[in-house]
């Protein structure tokens, strides 16, 4: 108890014994003694103490010469007075047992881990409704059903994708305006050279959606809108969301339903892999549109398949494990 609370202690009485052999020089005696007494201490400041000790010492009575030698009977008694002086390190620290913190500890670290698995699982969900309501706002887009029921797929469920080349069907809309419009003169909507907006003063807005009389296709050979890409995840030929077949199924029907043609490029991502790897990574890719465009109908002979090896065009690195695909006009058509 004085240990555990020595700073609120004055007073310290200990009493104490002890055994050995006292030596007489003179006779050369050397008889065994016991020791015994009672020490005193008051503490005046943390380093400093009063002490008072009072002992005795008890041998046999031949220790001097004179006496039985087996009988106890000589003593020494003292008393002793001064200060003594603690330097270092003062008082004692109670151990404390870590083992509920290291309890503590371990259920900590089971739980981080248990919520970083959570908030993954999250995020992949998210991810997925994420990029499904891209593809349904393509698909509405391409329907031409945007402007009814865009107002049921906002910004805040859609959220901003990042990293990856975004697939624009802008291009696309404007094919299937053209389409309708069969005897464009092929001057820009947008040229201003005589009238306010060109093609006798109509807007572009007026050309997409009544036409023009004198509308013309596109030339042979050139890209339609932007191009689809297809992600691919490390060293597979698996798509990283099924959701991209949604892109499949319209790619296939618009090319069916206008005679479009399709040129097909697969690439691998250059920071991994070897060039010879990547250069079968990549026609594998390639192959697995072909045949998934196959089976929804697109003929082979209008596809024309690219194998680009490993690339790095894209940041970040994901976006290079990809197959581009693009429409074109078929020559005669």
């Amino acid at each position: 108890r004085r240990y555990a609370r020595q700073d609120q202690v004055r007073w310290n009485l200990a009493p104490f014994a002890g055994i050995g052999l006292l030596h007489n020089a003179t006779n050369g005696h050397n008889p065994l003694a016991i020791s015994y007494g009672v020490q005193g201490q008051y503490r005046i400041s943390r380093r400093v103490s009063a002490l008072l000790e009072l002992s005795n010492t008890t041998t046999f009575q031949d220790f001097d010469g004179y006496g039985h030698p087996n009988r106890l009977g000589d003593h020494m008694l003292s008393l002793t007075a001064g200060f003594t002086f603690h330097l270092g390190k003062i008082g004692w620290k109670r151990a404390v047992d870590a083992t509920p913190y290291v309890r503590q500890n371990e259920w900590l670290m089971d739980y981080a881990n248990f919520l970083s698995k959570e908030n993954k699982r999250y995020a992949d969900l998210n991810d997925r409704n994420r990029r499904t309501f891209i593809e349904l706002k393509k698909i509405l887009e391409i329907e031409g059903l945007l402007d009814k029921y865009g107002s049921l797929i906002t910004e805040d469920s859609i959220g901003e994708h990042q990293g990856y080349p975004t697939n624009n069907y802008s291009g696309l809309n404007s094919l299937m305006a053209r389409l309708r419009n069969r005897h464009w003169n092929g001057i820009s909507p947008l040229d201003s050279t005589n009238t306010r907006y060109g093609n006798n003063g109509r807007s572009p807005e007026e050309l997409a959606i009544n036409g023009s009389e004198d509308m013309k296709l596109m030339q042979v050979g050139e890209c339609i809108g932007s191009p689809v890409y297809f992600f691919f995840n490390l060293n597979t030929v698996h798509l990283t969301d099924a959701s991209q077949m949604l892109n499949l199924d319209e790619l296939a029907r618009v090319a069916n339903k206008y005679g479009l043609s399709l040129r097909v490029t697969g690439a691998a991502d250059s920071s991994t892999g070897t060039s010879v790897l990547n250069n079968s990574l990549s026609t594998s890719r390639a192959d697995y549109i072909v045949v998934e465009l196959g089976r929804r109908g697109m003929p082979v002979e209008r596809i024309i398949k690219v194998s680009r090896g490993g690339i790095a065009d894209h940041v970040p690195v994901e976006a290079n494990r990809h197959t581009k695909v693009e429409l074109f006009f078929t020559e005669g058509e």
